[in-house]
């Protein structure tokens, strides 16, 4: 899945190509104006900043050591977190399958991460839970909401696996204690309201479950995905926010 959301009131798209000091940016209320004059112009203009896009993706140095030693824990073999960028754990065993990715002029805005794999899915011995991982990065990280954005069974399969109680209980994941406050739903979300507590110590965590993105597809509705995206940004969460599929 790939996953393009635009956050932030003043730009919509800010583009660096790979080289130079030169930048692409196209504000939100200059948007439409500006697509319309390429559009009456010359289409390769649009086409000129994808590749640029393009370019600077491939260009990126391509170095995950750490996620094939920690292949057993990873969804997808080809989706793997750069050294330079992936978020480390404390201890010896440090590796999960996560990103740290900066939003408009805030670095390390978000934590883009696989969702987490159950123990329901390690019975050929191919793969390793992560869900006491992912436990784990949420407490190290003081992470204050969570969104997610596939559903844990698609199509009678398992895309993701529940990695929260049901509403009432507590459950232990590692040494991170989890309790499931309230569940509210409406057509766009589940907004689900946790407590988690460590040696002690209780904290609040909010998660956003996005109900209309099927796997391997865009959302059936673009105005509930921007319904959701303002609800999320108007909580002004500390940062990092915490995103997954599955």
């Amino acid at each position: 899945m790939r996953i393009c959301v635009f956050f932030g009131s003043k730009h919509l798209i800010k583009v660096r190509p790979p080289l130079g000091d030169s930048h692409i940016e196209h504000t939100v209320d200059g948007f439409m104006g500006d697509l319309q004059r390429i559009r009456c112009g010359n289409d390769s203009v649009l086409h000129e900043e994808f590749q640029i896009l393009e370019t600077w993706d491939s260009a990126r140095e391509k170095n995950c050591t750490a996620a094939e030693k920690g292949r057993t824990r990873n969804r997808f073999v080809d989706i793997l977190p750069n050294d330079d960028t992936r978020v480390i754990l404390r201890g010896p065993d440090d590796y999960i399958n996560a990103s740290l990715i900066d939003g408009y002029n805030n670095a390390g805005q978000f934590i883009a991460t696989q969702g987490p794999v159950g123990p329901e899915e390690t019975t050929d011995g191919r793969k390793e839970s992560t869900v006491d991982d992912f436990w784990r990065m949420i407490w190290e990280k003081n992470v204050q909401c969570v969104l997610m954005l596939t559903d844990c069974v698609e199509n009678m399969r398992q895309r993701c696996t529940q990695y929260w109680p049901p509403l009432g209980e507590t459950r232990k994941f590692g040494e991170v204690e989890v309790d499931l406050i309230s569940e509210s739903v409406d057509p766009v979300c589940t907004h689900r309201e946790l407590d988690i507590t460590r040696d002690g110590e209780r904290r609040q965590l909010s998660q956003y479950h996005f109900l209309n993105w099927r796997d391997a597809k865009g959302p059936e509705c673009t105005g509930h995905l921007l319904d959701f995206v303002e609800r999320v940004m108007n909580k002004q969460f500390r940062k990092p926010i915490v995103v997954h599929c599955r």
